[in-house]
């Protein structure tokens, strides 16, 4: 930050430049990249003990999945933000603040160079 002050007036000006990454496990596939367990509760038959929560129990599911995805998901993205605050000593009781801030969010980009976008909330 750079501060410059003459008389009764204070000037300060920063900036920050900041490189974000968003890395997620996101995946289209059930519970992301974890995986998904599938026991068999057709009738409450479980496959390998006849109960399916007996199935569960013991931790022996019908069916798996799992994908990894996440190098897909990945962003990168470069945040500028600059501001300009300042004062002014107008009386002995009375100062007045004042400022300025400009912010700049480009989209993110992933690292196979397509545009990812996202809905402010």
């Amino acid at each position: 930050m750079l501060i410059w002050t003459k008389g009764n007036h204070t000037v300060k000006i920063g900036g920050d430049v900041q490189q974000l990454e968003a890395i997620t496990p996101l995946g289209f596939n059930g519970s992301d990249n974890y995986g998904t367990y599938q026991f068999n509760t057709n009738g409450s038959a479980g496959l390998f003990t006849g109960v399916d929560f007996a199935d569960f129990l013991l931790g022996t599911p019908y069916q798996t999945f799992y994908d990894v995805v996440q190098q897909d998901n990945d962003g990168i993205s470069q945040h500028y933000h600059f501001l300009r605050p300042g004062r002014m000593a107008g009386h002995a009781s009375v100062d007045t603040l004042y400022g300025l801030r400009y912010e700049l969010h480009p989209a993110t980009m992933t690292s196979t160079a397509t545009l990812a976008t996202s809905t402010p909330a």
